[in-house]
């Protein structure tokens, strides 16, 4: 004999999943807002969160091909997502400190413009962009971020983020696959 009220629980329990799929007791990896101001937000989270969390929120950086396309010009968009998943099938880049005490952030933002004259925020780039410049997308902002120790300049420095197709984008290295 089958117990109505357990049936009925089952049924609830099903449909709670099947609407729901993506419930989870996990947290989900925290969403940024585009600009300066989102990818200092983000590079607070890091700080204070933990490894683990850090290498998730790395994953959630990694750009498709569609993000390429959105960052960069046809001609090299390829290019640099092939790169990109070469990397990263090689090696687990995530994006962290190197040691506890870089707990200063300096977030630097430059557009296409910038680049090709090699004025403002650019400088602080690695030369490479200079040369890339002409690959870049006008309306698009690219950031370099670097983690420090307070009062000191060097640190991990992570570059070029972007934010396309509404999420942060970590492209590594670009600049290697545009050297003609």
């Amino acid at each position: 004999m089958i117990d109505p009220k357990g049936s009925r629980n089952i049924s609830i329990l099903l449909a709670i999943l099947f609407l729901f799929p993506k419930l989870s007791l996990k947290a989900q990896t925290p969403v940024f807002n585009k600009g300066e101001g989102g990818l200092k937000n983000m590079c607070e989270y890091v700080l204070n969160s933990s490894y683990k969390d850090r290498k998730k929120l790395t994953t959630t950086l990694i750009p498709d091909f569609e993000d390429c396309q959105a960052a960069f010009s046809a001609e090299k968009a390829k290019d640099i997502y092939k790169f990109i998943r070469r990397i990263n099938q090689r090696h687990v880049l995530i994006l962290t400190p190197e040691y506890p005490q870089q707990t200063q952030i300096a977030v630097w933002g430059a557009q296409k413009i910038d680049f090709e004259t090699y004025q403002g925020m650019a400088k602080l780039f690695p030369g490479g962009y200079k040369e890339m410049a002409k690959y870049l997308k006008p309306e698009i902002t690219y950031y370099l971020v670097r983690f420090s120790e307070p009062g000191h300049s060097n640190g991990a420095t992570f570059d070029l983020l972007a934010y396309v197709n509404d999420h942060w984008c970590l492209f590594l290295s670009p600049w290697v696959p545009c050297m003609d």
